[in-house]
């Protein structure tokens, strides 16, 4: 009778999920703050025996880190290069050459 009512879409079966909770062996009223750091002071007074710890999870990845920035100098060069190339300035490849003495020092008089 179930299965023809279903057919007819005259029911519906509708589940019921309910939880019970209860206090657990590790209940606490209050929380407890774990240790998260053995100090070398813990160590020498042996304050440590009586401390409980937060568990660590060595498996885990960290914190990604950032990358590398630009020295203050660097960046004030290159804007400084940049806004003289706005300017219409060309920039000279100069890399591979030796200045003398004489355009370094002597044609400055």
């Amino acid at each position: 009778m179930l299965d023809a009512l279903k057919k007819r879409k005259l029911v519906t079966i509708l589940t019921t999920k309910s939880y019970n909770v209860s206090k657990g062996a590790n209940y606490a009223a209050e929380k407890k703050k774990l240790e998260v750091n053995l100090t070398a002071d813990m160590l020498r007074t042996g304050t440590w025996k009586n401390l409980e710890f937060k568990k660590t999870n060595i498996n885990a990845l960290g914190e990604k880190s950032g990358g590398g920035h630009l020295h203050p100098l660097m960046k004030v060069r290159s804007q400084f290069r940049q806004t003289l190339l706005e300017m219409g300035f060309n920039e000279m490849p100069t890399d591979r050459f030796v200045e003398s003495s004489f355009w370094n020092f002597d044609s400055l008089f």
